[in-house]
């Protein structure tokens, strides 16, 4: 077992590997430092915290490693279901979602609050990205602009702003930088 996983080589840009695990560290350490008040209202110590964050940490990168394994074609036929998808969630959400700090961001599933907005986020990269790669050359007017690209993001952005105006904020820089990077004609950005 120890041999395969030997022969495995990551060949991506370890520019970005660097920038993973360097948000990796600063995450844990800025949890480290800002826990004292947590810990003593909790009475426990602040490593409790740290080895918590560690253990969010290493599942973090453990599931980025299996999502970088996945084979590309699995992406792209699963883009446009798993927008359906988020979008569906965020439906949900707000009409029967779970109340955190006066929104509802979350769903109640097998005991656990799921933060659907996380999940709408990755969901319209995943069909801009479907989108962009499968029309993104024939966007020649202001119809198939509306059409294919802005009312998804709008349906999204819609579904979120009652309880994130944030995550709108977000997900429109997000939408409007994927689009300009890959070529989308600027009197439609703007």
């Amino acid at each position: 077992m120890f041999q395969r996983l030997k022969n495995i080589k990551i060949t991506s840009d370890k520019v970005i590997w660097i920038l993973i695990m360097l948000f990796a560290m600063i995450s844990v350490l800025a949890v480290f430092s800002t826990s004292t008040y947590r810990a003593n209202a909790n009475g426990v110590s602040k490593i409790t915290y740290f080895f918590e964050q560690m253990q969010n940490v290493g599942l973090g990168l453990a599931t980025l490693l299996l999502c970088y394994f996945i084979p590309l074609k699995v992406y792209r036929r699963l883009s446009i279901p798993i927008y359906i998808l988020s979008v569906v969630l965020l439906v949900l959400a707000l009409v029967n979602g779970q109340t955190v700090n006066g929104a509802n961001r979350g769903l109640v599933i097998c005991g656990h609050v799921i933060q659907v907005l996380e999940f709408a986020k990755i969901g319209l990269i995943f069909y801009l990205a479907k989108a962009l790669e499968t029309w993104g050359d024939d966007i020649h007017n202001l119809k198939d602009f509306c059409f294919r690209l802005l009312f998804p993001i709008a349906l999204t952005c819609v579904c979120v702003i009652p309880n994130s105006a944030s995550t709108v904020a977000l997900l429109g820089l997000l939408a409007r930088l994927t689009m300009f990077f890959l070529g989308i004609d600027f009197k439609y950005l703007a």
